[in-house]
């Protein structure tokens, strides 16, 4: 954990991965924190967080997050699909036992034109965020820097995830992050995605 000025900084991974068993490692390797999907898919049958998996990433210092992905275009938005999104994320963070307040990312993991962010994404997010908002939970986005800047002037997300495509619309100069996200590696035999936390980052 790095503090400047009045902003504390901290690094923590995503994966598709189980870290059950890691959670020591994870600690040692100066992670602090780690971010998994609300669902499994058939493809990453570990891609979503296990109780058991929270309790010793908790045990040993580390927070959580929590991101919804599913699809990475245009045809992956809509109204119908956010509020998918966001009864699955819910039923999962609840099924989990998390604190109301926590942050659900929602991914829009593609560089969006204007043309998406204004009709089928702002749709999606209004539906997304009324769900989740309803449940007691905050609403975040991860995506470029043009989607965060559009979605968080539309009021619809409370957090924001850069992603790490420098060359999305007007990613590279985006400063209004709380996560950063950084290079895929491999850690402890994952995959990963490193990113910087900015405040909480949303992670509990």
């Amino acid at each position: 954990m790095v503090t400047t000025g009045l902003t504390t900084l901290s690094i923590a991974i995503d994966t598709t991965s189980s870290v059950l068993g890691l959670g020591k490692q994870l600690d040692t390797n100066g992670i602090e924190g780690v971010i998994k999907y609300t669902q499994n898919t058939q493809q990453f049958p570990n891609k979503a967080f296990t109780a058991a998996e929270i309790t010793e990433l908790h045990s040993c210092g580390l927070k959580v997050g929590h991101v919804y992905e599913a699809g990475n275009t245009v045809d992956s938005f809509g109204q119908s699909q956010g509020r998918a999104a966001g009864i699955l994320s819910v039923q999962h963070l609840t099924n989990l036992q998390a604190p109301k307040g926590t942050v659900i990312y929602r991914s829009v993991d593609y560089d969006a034109t204007s043309d998406d962010l204004h009709r089928p994404i702002y749709l999606d997010f209004v539906a997304f965020a009324s769900v989740v908002r309803a449940s007691g939970f905050r609403p975040g986005a991860y995506g470029s820097g043009k989607t965060l800047a559009f979605l968080t002037a539309a009021k619809l997300i409370d957090f924001r995830w850069l992603a790490e495509s420098k060359g999305w619309t007007d990613s590279l100069y985006y400063d209004d992050w709380d996560i950063k996200q950084q290079r895929e590696t491999t850690l402890l035999g994952l995959d990963v995605d490193m990113n910087i936390i900015r405040g909480s980052g949303g992670l509990y």
